[in-house]
Order: C-alpha cells, then sequence, then structure tokens
C-alpha cells in the first residue's frame, strides 16, 4: 500500500536560518487546489505510476515506487532509481506543459530532498520527500510512503 501526504510551507524555519521548514499538512477540507497543488499531484501520478503501464504512453512512469522489498544494502541504488525517476518526470512535464502551451504557473524544478528507510523502526516503510518549485517561486513539499497502515 502506498500512502501519499501533501505538506505546504509554514514561513516557520525549525533552525531559524531558513534551512530547515517546518511543514504543515494539507488537510481535506482546505480551500480547492491551487496551481502549486496540481503541479505536485502530476509529479506524485508521475512517480507512482509503474513505467509501461499506461496503454497510450508506455514511457509514462517510474520504476523506483514499485518495490514491494527493500534491502538496507539496496538504498543506493534505489536512491540513484528515485533520482532518475525525478529526472525523468521533471522532463516529461516540462515538454508536455511546452507542447499544450500551458501559460501561466508552470513547473520549474523538482528536488530529491531525502529518502528515509528505518527497518529497524518501521519494517518495509520507505519515505521519498521531493520539493516541488513553480516557475512564479512557489514551492511545496511531498511525502511518498509506501507500506503505511492507514
Amino acid at each position: 500500500m502506498i500512502d501519499l501526504r501533501m505538506y505546504k510551507p509554514s514561513g516557520n524555519f525549525e533552525d531559524g536560518q531558513h534551512n530547515i521548514e517546518i511543514m504543515e499538512s494539507v488537510l481535506p477540507e482546505d480551500s480547492v487546489a491551487r496551481s502549486i497543488e496540481v503541479i505536485a499531484g502530476k509529479v506524485v501520478k508521475y512517480m507512482l505510476t509503474e513505467k509501461g503501464s499506461d496503454a497510450f504512453d508506455p514511457e509514462y512512469g517510474g520504476t523506483s515506487m514499485h518495490y514491494l522489498q527493500l534491502s538496507p544494502q539496496y538504498l543506493p541504488q534505489f536512491k540513484h532509481e528515485v533520482l532518475l525517476d525525478v529526472q525523468n518526470c521533471e522532463r516529461y512535464i516540462k515538454e508536455t506543459e511546452e507542447y499544450n502551451n500551458v501559460t501561466g504557473e508552470r513547473l520549474h524544478s523538482i528536488k530529491l530532498l531525502r529518502v528515509s528507510y528505518e527497518p529497524q523502526l518501521l519494517p518495509g516503510r520507505v519515505d521519498v520527500w521531493l520539493e516541488i518549485f513553480t516557475t512564479l517561486g512557489k514551492h511545496a513539499c511531498v511525502a511518498i510512503t509506501s507500506r503505511t497502515n492507514s
């Protein structure tokens, strides 16, 4: 099972020096999705779609978020695969926006913040944290979590 959590910037920083921003959860009762949330949704959809599963575009999607098991020894390779998926996702979204002549806010970049794997605490759970930046200077953090009980 894969769980998705979206976070929005709070403007508060953990260390007081603008290095680690405390993010607030986006709640279901929050207002309608804004442009940054729509772009974040595109990123998450790409990352969670298994490459080859889309009959109309077999190259769409990633490979990293589809493992059923992961060992600590494989973590460096997994991080590399996540980075490749992030690069491919960014390229795909930008090309699609250009092809469709999207005006206004667009994807600027995606940054892999961290990959968290602590089998001693949560067996089998992997957290991938991405930060998404738009052309209007907005940013949001997305956490994609695998193997949760929710």
